[in-house]
């Protein structure tokens, strides 16, 4: 409808939601590779250190979230992406399940050894 602003889970997170370092979060961001432009604004705003830039084997470093076990579900990192290339997502094992899968990026960059 006109007007009417599009509402997305991350602009509704609020700090209570937010789980203790080492416990399992009700939330945690989907990061978007293809989405991600590597502003660094996420992992500027990650309270925790855990989204990381990396190299995913494209033109610039993506955005990661390496220390997966940290993450608090704060939202943080979803709010400070202009891009939208974070989403916060209440599968947490499924986000769990990938973020081990992946630990590097999940693109392997021709450049690592």
């Amino acid at each position: 409808m006109a007007g009417e602003k599009e509402i997305k889970l991350s602009d509704v997170i609020t700090e209570d939601e937010c789980s203790e370092p080492g416990k399992k979060p009700k939330q945690m961001p989907w990061i978007m590779v293809g989405m991600c432009e590597g502003c660094t604004d996420c992992s500027d705003a990650c309270p925790q250190k855990g989204i990381k830039l990396v190299n995913m084997d494209r033109k610039m470093p993506n955005a990661w979230l390496v220390e997966f076990r940290a993450c608090t579900g704060c939202g943080k990192c979803a709010k400070a992406c202009i891009w939208g290339a974070i989403q916060m997502t209440s599968f947490v094992d499924w986000a769990l399940e990938r973020y081990e899968k992946y630990e590097g990026g999940p693109y392997p960059s021709k450049y690592d050894d």
